[in-house]
């Protein structure tokens, strides 16, 4: 059994994995509006940023792998504090990139170690297995996401980001605290890669690499179908914003539940379930025109989203002595959402904007498809 210490630790920084991108996703326009700076240069910012993460995510994962996970966790909430105190406080061009990429690398440090010391953390007796750790870790960083990013954000309209986010840098004092404190049994033994092996030289990595980064282009198209798809439905007795909580709300319930209903060993065939069910879903909302029929469908894809990334992410904790160590699995695998950032997204946006909202859903659909090909074929291997 783990003790408190590593579970408050692991869960604070399950929440940091949450609230650090979703309040990089709101720091642009409010720090653009404080230095009277125009937000194009703060998105070069951003893109800079995330090249660099490409980078930083898979040299993070490896630092755990040779140092251990309990360094850069204390590492990666030190940064976060940082990161957060230049936010708050930044009145300068530079000073805003410095936080920028302090919050960068704070996710960078966090994100691998954080995963790979989920299933220490997080497993009991009645469920010790990977997936089920994960799928609990991952519903904390989906309420650091959905809920306290918003939340943060508020405070900040109402009390000011120079009171706002250097008390967001004092409530990293409880992770700082907890983590050195945390007994190091409690925390897996460093794992280097063995001699000779390549973690982008492993056919069955490269599949589930695939797998992951059409995840992350289905995740991000999100931000582009959704809103117009809901406000077009015009539906009745609420509002878009009531029918997109709904779409989290199931997105985190069903990932949480999944932990208990499926059998072990069977974990990639429930997530193959839920992609195909999301393709027909999602089939029959291009073509949704009527309001209720068309909430319940967008709820019901939320749910078979929710259980996705945790299934891939342990399908690579399964897999790394094949691969390399477990820190460099998701590190690596973790960097390919920031390709997606400087690469798909672009192209998506730019599509949507020159296409009508039906035209932009088909996107999403066949890209969830293509998600379904190496997700089947890794299902099917031996593990």
């Amino acid at each position: 059994m783990a003790s408190p210490f590593v579970v408050v630790s692991v869960a604070a920084t399950s929440l940091l994995l949450g609230l650090v991108p979703g309040v990089l996703a709101r720091l642009r326009r409010p720090l653009a509006e404080r230095l009277a700076v125009p937000e194009p240069k703060l998105a070069l910012v951003e893109t800079g940023s995330a090249l660099l993460m490409i980078l930083l995510y898979p040299l993070a994962g490896l630092l755990v792998d040779h140092e251990g996970a309990q360094e850069l966790l204390f590492f990666g909430v030190i940064l976060a504090a940082v990161g957060f105190t230049l936010a708050g406080l930044a009145k300068q061009y530079v000073s805003a990139a410095l936080a920028y990429a302090a919050l960068g690398a704070a996710g960078a440090a966090l994100t691998p170690a954080t995963i790979v010391v989920m299933p220490r953390a997080f497993a009991s007796d009645d469920k010790p297995l990977i997936y089920p750790a994960l799928n609990l870790g991952f519903v904390l960083v989906g309420f650091g996401l959905f809920l306290l990013a918003p939340l943060v954000d508020r405070l900040g309209r109402r009390y000011g980001a120079q009171r706002t986010f250097p008390g967001l840098a004092l409530l990293c004092l409880l992770p700082a605290v907890c983590i050195p404190l945390t007994p190091a049994a409690d925390f897996p033994v460093p794992q280097p890669a063995p001699a000779g092996t390549a973690v982008w030289g492993e056919p069955t990595f490269l599949l589930l690499a695939l797998a992951v980064f059409f995840y992350f282009v289905l995740e991000r198209s999100l931000e582009f179908w959704t809103r117009p798809f809901l406000e077009q439905l015009s539906l009745p007795g609420g509002n878009p914003q009531s029918t997109m909580i709904g779409f989290w709300v199931l997105f985190l319930l069903v990932r949480l539940v999944e932990r208990w209903i499926v059998v072990p060993g069977y974990e990639l065939w429930a997530t193959l379930g839920f992609v195909l069910a999301s393709v027909i879903i999602l089939g029959n909302l291009v073509g949704a025109y009527a309001p209720n029929s068309g909430r319940i469908g967008f709820w019901c894809v939320g749910g078979c989203y929710g259980p996705i990334l945790p299934a891939l992410l342990g399908a690579g904790l399964d897999l790394e002595p094949l691969a390399g160590g477990p820190g460099l699995v998701v590190g690596s695998l973790f960097a390919l959402a920031f390709v997606n950032q400087v690469t798909i997204r672009p192209i998506y946006a730019a599509y949507a904007r020159s296409h009508t909202l039906r035209q932009a859903m088909w996107v999403p659909l066949v890209i969830t498809i293509l998600l379904a090909a190496p997700l089947l074929v890794l299902a099917i291997l031996p593990r």
